[in-house]
């Protein structure tokens, strides 16, 4: 009971540690945090799990930014396509409820 959080940041640490080198660290983690924490409910794992990945993503998106060059041109052209595609997907999504009478 008193180690439950060293051995869930231990397998935190491993879990980051697999995932970036070859991905799936959850399959480490989540497990981990089941046997650690069985009282626990399933949605509080796994959003657990969910913001440790989600943070550790961001930070390597950031460190990934930070050192690669930024080119002004290639951007535009690539928020242009993107944004015309997004908007192409919500009219695609929302026709079907459109023609069944839902708002």
């Amino acid at each position: 009971m008193e180690y439950d959080v060293l051995i869930v940041s231990l397998a935190a640490f491993f879990a980051g540690f697999i995932d970036a080198i070859v991905g799936g660290g959850g399959l480490i983690q989540v497990p981990i945090m089941f046997l650690v924490f069985p009282q626990m409910p399933v949605s509080v794992v796994i959003g657990t799990n969910r913001s440790a990945s989600f943070v550790g993503t961001l930070m390597a998106g950031y460190q990934y930014a930070k050192s690669t060059p930024y080119y002004v041109e290639s951007s535009v052209f690539c928020r242009n396509n993107s944004s015309t595609f997004f908007i192409f997907l919500c009219v695609l999504c929302a026709l079907p409820l459109r023609l069944c009478g839902k708002k």
